[in-house]
């Protein structure tokens, strides 16, 4: 999914075309137990092997050897598809010092056998995982076995290799991968893309910042990206590769991200009116002022709206971002505060902040983890700063377990039973609109619970059923939420204690007040040319008996932009503004929205943004009242 780029220099971006001589070869057969990457297999020091291997049920083979540092090596791992074993097909990794997988390889060659090209890295030290499908953790969890062969030796094939070092730009420190720094080859469908977005190769730093990428690729378009946390990342420019010249050494200094999010406080109780005040401090680590729009996102769900998630963004007081100015150097403290009256105790969130140049939210310069946080009972709220590893926002929970009927359960079954219904009449909904969900509570205080335990269906007489007889005796709710294209939300049943033996619990769903109709995309959202237009267009329909006014909102999810920070998410109103748009909706009747996206105007060509749609209370952008996917869009040339 991201894009990348590659040098001006990028024409000595080597791609080797070699052909290997008929040296000796060492023929060597796998030898257990070799399946921990502890305790590999050691075929010594060499570059060319010849192996025999079998890959049993719940097995891995590991190995080591041995070669010169930066030497280009290529691993074919070979079975029935090309009648060189009986193993169908197969995965094959490298892994680093700590047992890391930094490449992997899978239906590479003759549609399920494995290639691998690379550069021996510094130590010289190659550390190897064969496996059969689908065990890509390389873990033995495999259900493909048989016999195979595993050649190494000089590649065969055009191969692009480079590698260098990565440093901090300020204090020359080497990034590693404990900073996330990453080193990644885009190609890009023509030179005419700003962005690149197919990925074709990774270089992770070992502990002294140094990466290698070698990778078997044709003649292309090709873009370098050069990443780390809390760092500018750098989008080098496409370059058109014909030549093939060898290797060649590129060594990249990254600066600190221009507006550093940091000391982020997070919210510990709430106030009378509920809500929830946090702080963080600005920094610009420039040695120029910076006009900057900072912002927080928040996503719920579910927090006890008829819907199962939100998703918006907040400024000072409104949906607009905040205006901050900062010298050369300085640093501002920022306080905000988040309403969370209407919550339910239970209800989780997660919440991040951003900061991008004055007036273009796609131009992210700054980025901040911000926390995690849940409503309790008691009025507070229990708040988790981000840990660092989250590289992008997380999307709010979702539903995991696939929707099921339990077994039949005989009279002296332990079961859990009992029937869904309409809000409205009070009777069964038998039409399959909605489905039921088993939540475990960890804490009975809570009005919400959140431990999933199963998800059934409901018949066609509006029951039923889950065999409980593996159930442990707890406290337990059910949620009842709507089928897709469905005018039911999302309710909760009270909590209840479960010890076995036959319980009855019937559930009424609730009506979301806001039904959407498909969401129809802007005309080429698939191709939108730089600069074009986009206007989404939807119905609302108002399925209440009384006059009904709603906020509405789109989130933009914008990738790869060409910022330094390179990821943006923010709210966008009907009119394409920042400002939420508020419209009264008749009873019963529909309205047709045409909502403006102002994307292929500020993002550049090769850049893909996905977009979802919101409804809400007036002012209360957490209590959903509606909620629409939406699409993908293409920014193009």
């Amino acid at each position: 999914m991201s894009r990348f780029s590659l040098h001006v220099l990028a024409r000595r971006l080597i791609v080797l075309s070699a052909l290997v001589s008929p040296l000796a070869w060492a023929g060597i057969k796998d030898v257990e137990p070799n399946n921990s990457c502890a305790a590999p297999q050691n075929l010594g020091q060499t570059s060319k092997v010849k192996l025999s291997g079998t890959i049993d049920a719940s097995d891995v083979d590991f190995y080591t050897l041995t070669a010169k540092p930066g030497q280009l090596l290529q691993i074919d791992m070979r079975g029935a598809p090309s009648g060189a074993g009986t193993l169908g097909n197969m995965l094959m990794g490298l892994l680093d010092a700590d047992c890391s997988v930094v490449q992997y390889s899978d239906n590479s060659e003759n549609g399920l056998e494995a290639r691998l090209v690379f550069m021996a890295p510094a130590d010289g030290v190659v550390r190897i995982a064969a496996a059969g499908d689908p065990d890509f953790g390389f873990t033995g969890a495999n259900t493909s076995t048989g016999t195979y062969k595993l050649t190494i030796g000089p590649p065969t094939v055009p191969v692009i290799a480079f590698s260098g070092n990565l440093t901090d730009a300020v204090t020359g420190l080497p990034l590693t991968k404990a900073d996330f720094a990453v080193v990644n080859l885009m190609s890009c469908p023509s030179a005419d893309y700003q962005i690149c977005t197919t990925y074709s190769a990774q270089g992770i730093p070992d502990a002294n910042g140094h990466y290698a990428i070698a990778q078997a690729l044709p003649p292309g378009v090709y873009q370098i990206r050069v990443l780390a946390d809390n760092h500018a990342s750098k989008n080098l420019a496409p370059v058109t590769v014909t030549g093939f010249e060898g290797k060649s050494t590129k060594n990249y200094a990254l600066a600190p991200l221009p507006m550093v999010v940091s000391d982020m406080t997070p919210c510990q109780t709430i106030a009378a009116g509920g809500s929830c005040k946090y702080s963080y401090v600005l920094s610009n680590t420039t040695s120029k002022t910076l006009k900057t729009s900072v912002w927080s996102q928040t996503e719920q769900g579910p927090n006890g709206s008829p819907m199962f998630r939100t998703n918006y963004t907040m400024g000072k007081s409104t949906s607009a971002p905040m205006a901050i100015k900062l010298a050369p150097g300085e640093s501002k403290k920022v306080t905000q505060s988040m309403s969370l009256s209407d919550m339910l105790s239970g209800s989780t969130g997660a919440l991040y902040v951003y900061a991008s140049t004055a007036d273009d939210q796609t131009n992210t310069i700054g980025y901040g983890y911000g926390f995690n946080y849940t409503v309790t009972a008691a009025d507070k709220a229990v708040s988790t700063v981000r840990s660092a590893q989250a590289m992008k926002p997380l999307m709010a929970r979702q539903l995991q377990a696939t929707a099921r009927s339990g077994p039949a359960a005989s009279a002296a079954s332990d079961v859990i039973s009992g029937v869904a219904l309409d809000p409205v009449t009070n009777q069964p909904i038998t039409d399959g609109s909605v489905a039921v969900q088993l939540q475990g509570c960890q804490d009975p205080s809570l009005d919400l619970c959140m431990g999933t335990k199963a998800l059934f269906t409901v018949d066609a007489n509006g029951k039923y059923s889950y065999n409980a007889r593996r159930l442990a005796p707890g406290h337990y709710q059910l949620w009842a939420f709507r089928q897709d294209g469905t005018t039911y939300g999302l309710n909760y049943s009270q909590a209840f204690d479960y010890a076995g033996g036959a319980a009855t619990v019937d559930i009424t769903a609730a009506k979301a007040p806001v039904k959407y109709g498909p969401v129809t995309a802007c005309a080429g959202a698939d191709a939108l040319p730089v600069g074009t237009p986009c206007k989404a267009t939807y119905d609302l329909t108002n399925v209440t008996s009384a006059p009904l006014t709603v906020d509405l909102w789109a989130v933009v999810s914008t990738y790869e932009t060409g910022s330094v920070q390179g990821y943006s998410q923010y709210s966008v109103g009907v009119d394409g503004s920042s400002t939420l748009s508020s419209v009264t909706i008749a009873p019963g009747a529909t309205l047709t929205v045409s909502h403006s996206l102002p994307l292929a105007k500020q993002l550049p060509s090769g850049t893909y943004a996905s977009t979802e749609f919101f409804a809400s209370v007036p002012g209360k952008q957490a209590m959903t009242l509606g909620n629409a996917s939406g699409f993908y869009v293409n920014i193009v040339p």
